[in-house]
């Protein structure tokens, strides 16, 4: 099922004749582009980036430099979906039945470009990329009371009761998004198949591996071309991985006056849904899990008249 969608991108052009190429941090052109000039300009633009009696070399070799953060606008990016959907559904005998539904899909997009000098924006796996998801529904309809299996015969006031009960429960099973890393610098003969950790090694406190990556800030790579990806579909945050329940009790009181009890239990197992790890080979807390979505479990009871 192929989408295509295009978008709107804003840019900031340079010129490739000064960024570095190497594959390691290059201090002579960053101290190059970085040193403080002698401002042509001032003091002809006052409160702005350029009013100061200085300002730094990079931003003069860029063109039409007076105009310190010029962005352009143009219907340059795009994306694009494939995907295959499946649905299932069973109603059993005794109240009870069930639906299946599985999405198996891979989502790409260029909306950004990788580097101010490109002429294309990238080409990478989507942000909002799951390449799996899973969603089981199950519905019972409690047999108890007037017209079921058990109390058909009660007295009105137990019959009231114990009449009208359903159970529901759904269990999402979701791929995580496709991490990034940045400008990183990959340490001499690792690539990002190296930085894969298997699924019984994964832990909250090194999620990836990390040691796959140069984390010496020195040797950071600044003032180059990128030539690392943006996002990476093999390396990934933790998956949704959610069971959700609820109870509702359909009471009759009069010919038209029904009432309604709700019981909802959201992440019922209050299994925790970690926010992606931390992808700053700088950090101290990088490929570590530090946080979690507002996702604990809630249980809400509701009353609903309904004439």
């Amino acid at each position: 099922m192929p989408v295509a969608v295009r978008r709107r991108r804003t840019r900031t052009r340079y010129s490739t004749t000064y960024l570095s190429t190497l594959p390691a941090r290059d201090q002579a052109t960053i101290n190059l582009l970085s040193a403080q000039v002698a401002n042509p300009f001032y003091p002809l633009l006052p409160r702005t980036n350029l009013a100061a009696t200085t300002v730094a070399r990079s931003q003069l070799l860029k063109p039409d430099p007076q105009f310190s953060g010029l962005t352009a606008i143009m219907n340059s990016g795009f994306s694009w979906y494939h995907g295959f959907q499946l649905r299932a559904e069973k109603r059993f005998s005794g109240g009870l039945s069930a639906g299946y539904s599985f999405t198996w899909s891979k989502f790409m997009q260029a909306i950004n470009y990788l580097n101010p000098t490109d002429p294309i924006p990238e080409k990478v796996i989507s942000d909002l990329d799951r390449p799996l998801r899973s969603v089981a529904t199950v519905v019972y309809e409690l047999p108890f009371g007037q017209g079921k299996q058990w109390g058909n015969s009660t007295n009105k006031v137990v019959s009231r009761v114990i009449s009208g009960w359903q159970i529901q429960n759904v269990f999402t099973w979701q791929s995580g998004q496709a991490l990034g890393f940045g400008n990183a610098l990959l340490l001499p003969g690792q690539t990002i198949a190296d930085v894969v950790l298997p699924a019984g090694q994964r832990s909250v406190s090194e999620w990836f591996n990390v040691n796959a990556f140069n984390r010496v800030s020195g040797q950071q790579l600044a003032s180059n071309i990128q030539t690392l990806s943006s996002a990476f579909s093999d390396v990934r945050a933790p998956r949704v991985n959610n069971f959700d329940m609820s109870a509702i009790k359909n009471t009759q009181i009069k010919e038209r006056l029904r009432l309604q009890f709700n019981a909802e239990f959201i992440n019922a197992l209050n299994h925790p849904q970690y926010t992606p790890p931390i992808t700053t080979p700088t950090s101290a807390a990088f490929g570590q899990l530090t946080g979690s979505y507002n996702w604990q479990r809630i249980i809400e009871f509701g009353l609903k008249v309904m004439f």
